[in-house]
């Protein structure tokens, strides 16, 4: 039902008010949006519109969730905050009754790392925009059926066949200087690497490299791309297309380890 309504609706793009966000977005819907209808909007009017189910919504979705132990629990009280860019489906009476179960598809913003404060995600809002795009291209495309979270999976193995093809072949590019701020070290090292005995080739690249890189479409790289939130999720993009060629997730986790370079090389999930 809520995939027949998104393809169905408008997709009301939201814009920020940062020229170099907004920009950005506007350029990666006009290049790689092709699954529904689209126009924008600014933030302060995302009410008026959010009520007609007619509509979808593409925003930055950032909302803390606390949760609170009741009687007798030995759990205490705690937040996790998650931080999306993320599709809504129109029916609410405001964006303040919606809650972290009701986006049907994200881009994950790098919280713990070099995106706490998400715009600084602009450089990468192509991958995003055209990796959301293509997660309904292929829910439309292949008629997946199942549990819900037999899809999921399914459409995760999917990504990961071309996985190690594409590794073997090109050179997998790392931002040596990307920091974790919770404990401010490095999210990502040749340390890592060398544990994991990753077997493909590989370079270490400032930020400023690595970024220029994303930003072109060099077709002799890969870039690995850690997006850590409430669940870490180990990403691999190829800037000549802007496809994900690799998809790792798990649950929690506020550092890279060994065992998750170990399963991007053979193209685990």
């Amino acid at each position: 039902k809520d995939f027949t309504q998104m393809m169905n609706s408008k997709t009301m793009v939201v814009l920020v008010g940062d020229t170099a966000f907004d920009n950005s977005v506007k350029r990666a819907m006009k290049k790689y949006w092709t699954i529904t209808k689209y126009d924008f909007i600014e933030m302060k009017d995302i009410d008026a519109h959010i009520a007609d189910e007619g509509k979808s919504f593409l925003l930055p979705f950032v909302i803390t969730v606390t949760y609170t132990h009741s009687a007798g629990s030995k759990f205490s009280d705690y937040s996790k905050l998650k931080s999306w860019y993320s599709v809504l489906l129109g029916g609410r009476k405001s964006l303040s009754r919606y809650t972290d179960k009701d986006p049907i598809a994200i881009a994950p913003f790098n919280y713990y790392g070099d995106e706490k404060v998400y715009l600084s995600c602009a450089y990468r809002l192509d991958y995003m925009v055209k990796g959301i795009n293509d997660a309904f291209t292929e829910c439309k495309d292949k008629q997946l059926s199942g549990s819900y979270a037999k899809i999921i999976f399914k459409c995760i193995d999917n990504i990961n066949l071309q996985t190690v093809e594409a590794l073997s072949k090109k050179t997998l590019v790392v931002n040596k200087d990307m920091m974790c701020w919770y404990n401010n070290k490095n999210m990502v090292s040749k340390e890592l690497f060398d544990d994991a005995k990753y077997a493909y080739k590989i370079q270490y690249v400032s930020d400023a490299e690595f970024k220029s890189i994303m930003k072109g479409n060099s077709s002799e790289y890969l870039c690995f791309f850690p997006s850590i939130e409430v669940n870490k999720h180990m990403i691999v993009f190829d800037p000549s297309t802007r496809k994900t060629v690799y998809y790792g997730w798990a649950m929690q986790g506020l550092k890279v380890t060994k065992k998750d370079i170990k399963s991007m090389s053979q193209g685990k999930s």
